[in-house]
């Protein structure tokens, strides 16, 4: 029984190779290379003599092996159209973007709405730190009685940290609360707040009421 014989092929030189398998007449289909890397019409290497690309000879669908050498000797790079190759590296370059839009991302001030009044800021730093380090931590009092308005400011040191709590949904000592992105710096707390109904469970009082507007949010 004849044993298989690999040929190891790459994308790209800066990939890692994956062997593909050759038939018995050391010929390779193009069917079993396009089924590894699709779209690839055809195979390449560089040459130990010029140090140019060399192709190899397509016919009827199979890949033969190069006339100066054996599969074994050389690692063989695919060969796109054109357009492919251009729209993998208009890909290429919008992924790199992408990433470079997310890696300037900072983090802002995030405002917890429905904060239960016993919650200070301790309370606060126990719960959100399981998504990540905070560097600020403010719960919005009453300047005359200390008494919690309800809602605070958090931020956290790290985006991806950020964005890992607006996904979820939070509940404070059994009470829902809510984390949003402020709309804007300029706009006053309480346009988040107007509508935002809010009960005094905690102080025993049951009253139904709309939060008043604060004039120095996330001060």
């Amino acid at each position: 029984m004849q044993l298989t014989r690999y040929v190891k092929i790459c994308e790209t030189e800066d990939d890692q190779p994956i062997e593909v398998p050759l038939e018995d007449d050391d010929t390779l289909l193009l069917s079993t290379l396009t089924a590894q890397f699709p779209d690839c019409t055809g195979l390449k290497y560089r040459s130990g003599d010029s140090g140019c690309y060399r192709g190899v000879r397509l016919l009827d669908d199979r890949l033969f092996p190069p006339a100066d050498g054996q599969w074994h000797e050389n690692t063989f790079c695919c060969v796109f159209p054109k357009c492919s190759k251009r729209k993998a590296d208009e890909d290429s370059l919008d992924s790199k973007m992408k990433q470079k839009r997310f890696d300037k991302k900072t983090c802002t001030d995030l405002i917890v709405l429905n904060l239960p009044w016993r919650a200070d800021e301790e309370t606060l730093r126990d719960y959100f730190s399981q998504y990540g380090d905070l560097v600020m931590i403010q719960i919005k009092r009453d300047p005359v009685t200390q008494q919690s308005k309800g809602y605070g400011f958090i931020r956290f040191a790290d985006y991806t940290a950020q964005v890992m709590c607006l996904a979820e949904r939070h509940t404070i000592e059994n009470r829902q609360c809510d984390v949003r992105i402020p709309i804007s710096k300029c706009r006053k707390v309480g346009r988040w707040l107007s509508g935002c109904l809010l009960r005094f469970g905690d102080l025993g009082v049951p009253t139904t009421f709309y939060t008043n507007r604060d004039p120095n949010p996330g001060t």
